[in-house]
């Protein structure tokens, strides 16, 4: 079923980041999708509803931020655990937007998936 693994959704315009985590995730055995701008990931979101939203602030269209703040005021998205990613320091703007977590790249992702480790107790 479905609420075994984790599903995790990824917007993020950088190939080379992308291709690394997801590796990771197939390694893991999470389900995710992976997307570079606001427009799908907003639209994925409420198909694929993912406990987990990864969002870098610079994608196109709708920046991470305003993914962020429309995931949270949805009623039905909102419990989505959601992360955002910068190369600056964003951190005022992103809980503003009420995202639960920021990250300040370059981080590397074996971090994100000790993250996702310990939000796996916590969200299935």
């Amino acid at each position: 079923p479905m609420s075994d693994t984790l599903r995790i959704l990824i917007a993020e315009d950088n190939p080379f980041f992308t291709d690394s985590v997801c590796t990771l995730l197939d390694m893991k055995g999470y389900t995710y999708q992976c997307v570079d701008n606001g427009e799908e990931a907003l639209s994925l979101i409420t198909k694929f509803k993912p406990h987990v939203a990864l969002l870098d602030i610079g994608i196109k269209g709708t920046d991470g931020l305003g993914v962020c703040a429309a995931i949270k005021s949805d009623p039905v998205m909102k419990e989505t655990y959601v992360i955002i990613v910068s190369g600056r320091d964003a951190e005022k703007a992103s809980a503003k937007a009420g995202c639960d977590q920021f990250i300040l790249k370059p981080y590397a992702p074996a971090s994100f998936m000790q993250l996702l480790k310990s939000l796996e107790n916590k969200l299935l």
